[in-house]
């Protein structure tokens, strides 16, 4: 693959499925709308700047955002890292609200 794509190989899970994987999922709805998925987190930045973060342990239907509590600062911060550092131009802009 090109060394410029941001992410990891999937080939080594795809290879042994059973095998340890760290990494968080990512998907990408229009440019700059992201969400990062852990075993226990899914953390969703918008391309306005708005933020979700939700514990999929203990709300599993994601009703508690907890992205502005104090206690979530560090969890916001570490998930928000992982975020593309680049959107492709050819992702298709959000269509204005109706």
């Amino acid at each position: 693959p090109p060394q410029k794509l941001e992410g990891h190989s999937l080939v080594p899970l795809l290879r042994r499925p059973s095998a340890p994987w760290p990494h968080p999922a990512l998907t990408t709805f229009h440019r700059n709308d992201h969400t990062i998925r852990t075993e226990r987190w899914r953390y969703i930045r918008y391309a306005n700047g708005d933020e979700e973060l939700y514990d999929c342990a203990a709300d599993p239907h994601e009703w508690a955002n907890l992205a502005a509590k104090p206690e979530h600062r560090e969890t916001v911060a570490k998930l928000r890292r992982q975020l593309p550092k680049v959107n492709a131009a050819a992702a298709p802009e959000r269509p204005p609200a109706r």
